[in-house]
């Protein structure tokens, strides 16, 4: 997601978005020593970067709404009975990640999938992983502060967590953030473990955690 052969410069804030403010009385100047305070409920699965995180394993939960997108689907060259089949032999079954899950399926029905099932597929395993494996990630840091939080560092003695230029990001990850209609000039980068990052919008101690997360950065 990150442009690595721009030189990294100090982040400048050129427009802030709608977001929570500290109330009255507290001294914006010590913000980083207030708990955080996130809102993480429009994550943008819609992105390369929300599908990406799935990486993990992952369980497949036949859903009613999955039913439901595929007794919908009105092309006559897709095998629905085949391919309800195929997805009821994987439901309850652990895989090392969504990759993995496709291509069993793919061994179970031959035959073309339509986008908009695919799509439905990724999108609940994405939902999936995230409220498993991610969420309780990011609670375990609701009781600290964002100074806490910005002083954590690497074992290489990198930070952890920190602001990224909107102008470093690659040209997909600032197209995206046009279609999202985000007039912004920077992002934050909360780093989650490993290499598994998540990205939003921080205004003092408040951060919208609603674009996008990535696993394969260093």
């Amino acid at each position: 997601m990150v442009d690595k052969n721009k030189n990294k410069r100090g982040p400048k804030i050129k427009e802030q978005p709608k977001a929570r403010l500290p109330k009255q009385g507290v001294d914006i100047e010590n913000y980083k020593q207030l708990p955080v305070c996130w809102q993480i409920g429009n994550i943008d699965w819609a992105s390369p970067w929300g599908k990406e995180t799935i990486l993990g394993k992952v369980k497949f939960n036949f859903s009613n709404s999955l039913f439901e997108k595929i007794a919908s689907c009105e092309d006559k060259n897709i095998d629905c009975e085949a391919l309800n089949k195929a997805l009821e032999e994987l439901e309850g079954k652990t895989f090392n990640n969504a990759h993995d899950f496709i291509k069993s399926l793919n061994k179970k029905f031959s035959g073309p999938i339509p986008s908009s099932i695919l799509h439905e597929l990724f999108y609940e395993l994405s939902h999936k992983y995230f409220f498993d494996t991610l969420y309780p990630l990011i609670q375990d840091r609701e009781n600290a502060t964002w100074h806490e939080i910005d002083t954590a560092t690497r074992s290489n003695g990198k930070s952890n967590s920190h602001n990224i230029l909107v102008t470093d990001l690659c040209k997909e990850a600032r197209d995206r953030l046009d279609e999202l209609k985000y007039e912004i000039s920077e992002l934050y980068s909360l780093r989650l473990g490993g290499t598994l990052r998540i990205f939003g919008i921080r205004i003092y101690n408040y951060a919208e955690f609603n674009l996008q997360m990535q696993q394969n950065s260093d």
